[in-house]
């Protein structure tokens, strides 16, 4: 046994003590290498991580190969579990016969009377061996010391990247949260969640399954897969079944590393679309408790359903970190989609609700039964070919269904009167515009509706009703609104009047412009119904030929207003 030279330990103690100023730990693990190297006088130095009975990964120290080249699991290294008694508890110099067998088994060529040295390494999660081969100078004592000195700052540099990891990955996640909270469609915050989960913790495929709340089983959503599109079947797993059931159903998160061993593993989804499950990660979609408002109370934390992450694809475990993470981005998301079907909901509530007021105004006169409706269609498909944002394009929608509004307030022997309006009937149906506007002000979600009801007739000339604004005095809403009312209206029956071709009203509206209609407005109807987006409402347009030729005849000879 040689025992260390103090002079030189304490040498080699204090390059340890230099060396421990870095924090990085790769930085610390190489250098512990290289100082017993150089302290052992070893020819070359290896490090084996191992997990499960495989080499996880291997580090090199000088003389050897570099260990971003070393070989991977995948290679043809042999099991731990074949070198059982390389695992040591204290460090050690094998014997000449082990030393060869070691050579051997590693497939290293080394002098029969080289000196292998091994020492433990707890120095990560896993148990890791370091050996020093060929070495010249077998302290094993000292080397011990040395490798104890620089162990406490290997783990301390470990746990401090690991809380830095932490940090920012929090940070991500709540960038990913901010982004879905901006959200308000809740398949698109499925689809957020999904694609984010795969990505963030680097999995093979993630898949979301909802509880049906009327049979009470498990449907999957929607489902993300690495590098390939995928179309899911609603599979629907019973409830507290599978992995992802038994998440959903208890409430609390599972690993399974081996899938395929796990009796709970529901292989129905891995049968119908031919993907491998190996390991799972299962959280369950839990709300937060989420404050209504207007006296309707808080509505209570609940579970929605379960995500999964499906396969980590550098092969390893998932980790308790990766349990935390998972289940922060869920809750949050949980509670994101409650909120987005929530304003969902209220949206088609809203609209179901417009639509049904408009269609009893329109259920007044029975010449003009849907035409809000179609009116509104249309304006949304200029407003379109406008090129407007789709917030503008959502509001000159609404304003259009609620134009004829007004008309609440008209008497229905006027509304329903089948020749033209004598004078005293004109000024009295004029009203409508600005009896619309009255009621609508009311509403404070309306507001941005206004102009459609008090300005659809206007003219462009400002000889229109009820205030005359000139040109582009009419807001764009209004003159938009103008031009689909006034072409819903000449091609569709009426008791004063038989519906009219597509080529005579465009006719009509051109000959307007300037006076009646706006030009850019009018160009950009013809645009809607020259690409098929538009079908008149008589009988004789719905058959494609005669819609093609028309369009064709029409189109052939009209030139664009604004050009």
């Amino acid at each position: 046994m040689i025992l260390p030279d103090p002079t030189l330990l304490l040498s080699f103690l204090s390059k340890a003590n230099q060396l421990a100023q870095n924090s990085q730990r790769q930085v610390l693990i190489e250098g512990t290498l290289d100082l017993l190297l150089e302290y052992c006088q070893a020819e070359s130095a290896l490090v084996f991580w191992y997990d499960s009975g495989l080499y996880a990964s291997v580090q090199r120290g000088k003389g050897a190969t570099d260990p971003r080249n070393a070989p991977s699991p995948s290679d043809d290294w042999k099991k731990i579990a074949d070198l059982d008694w390389i695992r040591v508890d204290s460090p050690t110099q094998l014997t000449a016969a082990q030393s060869q067998a070691v050579s051997r088994a590693l497939n290293l060529e080394y002098p029969a009377s080289s000196r292998i040295l091994l020492f433990p390494m707890p120095l990560l999660e896993c148990k890791g061996v370091l050996l020093l081969f060929y070495a010249a100078f077998a302290d094993i004592h000292g080397a011990q010391i040395l490798l104890e000195r620089m162990r406490t700052e290997i783990e301390k540099a470990r746990l401090l990247e690991i809380s830095r990891q932490r940090e920012e990955r929090l940070k991500e996640l709540n960038s990913i949260l901010g982004e879905m909270g901006a959200i308000l469609t809740p398949q698109q915050v499925l689809h957020t969640l999904i694609e984010q989960a795969r990505t963030f913790l680097n999995v093979e495929a993630t898949s979301l399954f909802l509880i049906d709340t009327e049979r009470g089983d498990l449907v999957l959503e929607m489902a993300s897969q690495a590098d390939k599109e995928i179309s899911v079947e609603k599979v629907r797993v019973p409830f507290g079944k599978g992995i992802i059931g038994c998440a959903v159903k208890t409430g609390e998160s599972l690993i399974v590393n081996d899938a395929q061993q796990d009796q709970r593993h529901y292989s129905k989804i891995d049968h119908s679309s031919g993907f491998n499950t190996r390991s799972i990660l299962a959280v369950p979609l839990r709300t937060r408790p989420i404050h209504l408002g207007a006296d309707r109370g808080i509505s209570s934390e609940r579970i929605i359903g379960g995500l999964e992450a499906i396969n980590k694809r550098d092969g390893s475990a998932f980790q308790p970190e990766d349990v935390e993470l998972l289940q922060f981005l869920a809750r949050g998301a949980a509670t994101i989609l409650v909120i987005a079907q929530l304003y969902s909901d209220a949206n088609n509530l809203f609209m179901d609700t417009t639509q049904a007021l408009v269609a009893a105004i329109d259920a007044k006169d029975p010449y003009t039964e849907g035409h809000s409706l179609r009116v509104s269609k249309l304006a949304a498909e200029i407003a379109r070919a406008l090129h407007l944002p789709a917030e503008e394009i959502y509001t000159i929608r609404l304003g259009a269904m609620l134009h004829d509004v007004g008309k609440i307030g008209i008497p229905d022997h006027i509304l329903a009167k089948p020749s033209s309006l004598d004078s005293e009937e004109f000024e009295i149906i004029k009203q409508h515009t600005l009896i619309g506007e009255k009621i609508m002000s009311k509403v404070r979600s309306m507001q941005a509706v206004l102009p459609a009801l008090v300005g659809h007739h206007e003219r462009v000339d400002g000889k229109g009703y009820p205030r005359g604004l000139k040109g582009d005095q009419i807001p764009l809403m209004s003159r938009i609104i103008a031009v689909a009312d006034v072409f819903d209206a000449m091609t569709s029956d009426r008791p004063y009047h038989k519906a009219m071709n597509a080529q005579n009203t465009f006719a009509y509206l051109y000959a307007n412009v300037g006076r009646y209609f706006d030009g850019k407005c009018v160009d950009a109807l013809k645009h809607v119904y020259q690409h098929g987006k538009w079908k008149l409402q008589t009988g004789g347009l719905e058959n494609k030929n005669a819609l093609e030729k028309e369009q064709a005849d029409f189109f052939a000879d009209a030139k664009p207003a604004s050009a």
